[in-house]
């Protein structure tokens, strides 16, 4: 799917009968295939066809580790903000997307990354906020106030 057009994936998943969830010797399929090549058509072809973004190698490599350590933005987003990906995800190497994109430089993913990890830790802190989970006294919730 690397390096396909959405055309030809879509005749040879839906006419052919290709299982959008083989994958190859290493727990590489086709939709981290075109993650890691950055086509976003084919990323949502897939999805759209029964792909499984959370799915990951057998070195625990995520779509979003593939994306983010080639710099495909408009990946990146689609697999967090549509697809619901968890870019804190580590591998087996105890990496996450951020650590890829941080060490190829790529900025624009980084700044992504980065504000998605902002935005959970609000969201996280109103959750317990208004839960009233910071009346509890323990010097730990004092952290939040």
């Amino acid at each position: 799917a690397g390096r396909c057009h959405v055309d030809v994936v879509r005749y040879l998943v839906t006419t052919a009968g290709a299982d959008v969830s083989r994958a190859d010797i290493d727990g590489a399929t086709a939709f981290i295939a075109a993650c890691v090549k950055g086509h976003l058509p084919v990323v949502k072809l897939l999805a759209d066809l029964g792909a499984d973004p959370h799915r990951t190698s057998t070195n625990g490599w995520t779509a979003c580790m593939c994306a983010s350590n080639d710099g495909h933005l408009p990946v990146v987003q689609h697999l967090v903000d549509v697809l619901g990906v968890h870019p804190e995800k580590k591998n087996q190497a105890g990496k996450t997307a951020l650590d890829y994109a941080k060490g190829k430089g790529h900025k624009d993913v980084v700044k992504f990354l980065l504000a998605k990890r902002v935005a959970r830790a609000r969201a996280a802190k109103a959750a317990l906020t208004s839960s009233g989970a910071c009346h509890v006294t323990s010097p730990l919730f004092g952290l939040w106030k």
